[in-house]
């Protein structure tokens, strides 16, 4: 398809040619470039990226003015923020498959949540995944990852969501806009200084 404004080669050409060449100006002069379509921004690690993105602007409000201040010195160094400053450094620590942290730096410490129960409801297009703890303690969020096979691993290419520890019990996360088919779940805990737990254990349910 060609989609061209003004006679290729004039001053007024600008548009598309042939799907694959993109006529525009600059300074007052044509140019020819290659079209590029856009990759997909919905890839697993991308969408993994943006859930603990999510989760981490979502929580700053919620911190303590004194755990925030502890992201004063490191913002000082790079000359951001304390707000960016607590992201930049998370977003590096997520990238290693490591766990967020409320304070700088991380201490890794802490007593993860004892675990009662975890469930899965399949029900038309979706499935809502529910949550019994004995005792939070130090928790401060969940991991909760997903797949089509039964034997998967925890990783940042399976994580769907990132969610506060905030109940002991009720409703966790409701996994929409599903397929026909069963789903397994596998979750991770951490606390409030970036401590990870291993995985929990592995749950199913089918979303008809």
């Amino acid at each position: 398809m060609v989609k061209v404004r003004g006679p290729i080669g004039s001053a007024e050409a600008a548009g598309t040619f042939g799907g694959s060449a993109v006529f525009s100006r600059w300074k007052g002069r044509t140019y020819v470039r290659t079209k590029v379509t856009p990759a997909n921004p919905k890839t697993a690690l991308q969408v993994s990226n943006r859930e603990m993105l999510a989760f981490l602007a979502q929580r700053w409000k919620t911190i303590s003015d004194a755990n925030q201040t502890t992201w004063y010195e490191l913002a000082l160094q790079r000359q951001v923020s304390p707000y960016h400053a607590y992201i930049a450094l998370n977003l590096d620590r997520w990238r290693q498959f490591t766990a967020p942290s409320k304070t700088h730096p991380p201490a890794e410490t802490g007593t993860l949540p004892d675990l009662d129960a975890l469930t899965a409801s399949g029900a038309f297009a979706h499935i809502e995944l529910s949550q019994t703890w004995y005792n939070r303690y130090d928790a401060w969020g969940i991991l909760i990852f997903r797949s089509q096979t039964p034997a998967f691993t925890t990783s940042r290419h399976t994580l769907i969501t990132v969610q506060p520890l905030l109940t002991d019990s009720g409703p966790l996360y409701d996994d929409q806009n599903l397929l026909p088919g069963t789903y397994y779940y596998n979750f991770r805990t951490f606390t409030t200084t970036g401590k990870l737990s291993t995985p929990l254990g592995q749950i199913s349910a089918t979303a008809t």
